[in-house]
């Protein structure tokens, strides 16, 4: 019960990690959208 919480937590904040990550990158100028892309490519 308790790690099925903890799962349920952490799937929750990669979500918000992901939309955080997504409106980061619809703010950002398309030059500095592909230069992100790049860097996070490039770390993944």
């Amino acid at each position: 019960s308790e790690s099925w919480r903890a799962s349920g937590e952490t799937r929750q904040n990669l979500s918000l990690n992901l939309a955080r990550r997504s409106e980061t990158q619809r703010a950002l100028s398309p030059s500095e959208k592909l230069h992100f892309r790049l860097a996070s490519s490039t770390l993944a």
